[in-house]
């Protein structure tokens, strides 16, 4: 069972450098069951964060962090979607991210093995 001080730990965590690619993953995880995209959707902070780690993190934690807002979304009720959706400029982040993969995988295919 998900406890909601867990969730705060970890969204606390956001601001160490060092872990913040670590806690992007562990929120995915959690934001995978129902009940854990509950409790991380319970704390306003959590969406902040994870923009915010969009921003500055490192691809694969920006792909942890696509992840975890998509299942948000999906699992934490309208009111999370409408504070996904206001996070400043939510949408070029995505598409910026979107097309950066979308050119690594294209690069990653045309090289010989």
């Amino acid at each position: 069972m998900i406890e909601a001080r867990v969730v705060i730990v970890l969204l606390g965590a956001f601001g160490s450098e060092g872990v913040a690619e670590e806690t992007a993953s562990a929120v995915t995880l959690l934001v995978r069951q129902t009940i854990g995209a509950e409790h991380v959707a319970k704390e306003e902070i959590a969406v902040t964060h994870l923009i915010n780690m969009l921003r500055r993190g490192t691809p694969k934690g920006k792909e942890n962090v696509v992840a975890a807002l998509l299942k948000l979304c999906r699992g934490g009720g309208a009111l999370t979607t409408q504070r996904v959706l206001k996070g400043s400029s939510i949408g070029k982040f995505v598409s910026d991210f979107v097309v950066y993969r979308y050119q690594e995988s294209q690069t990653e295919s045309c090289i010989p093995r």
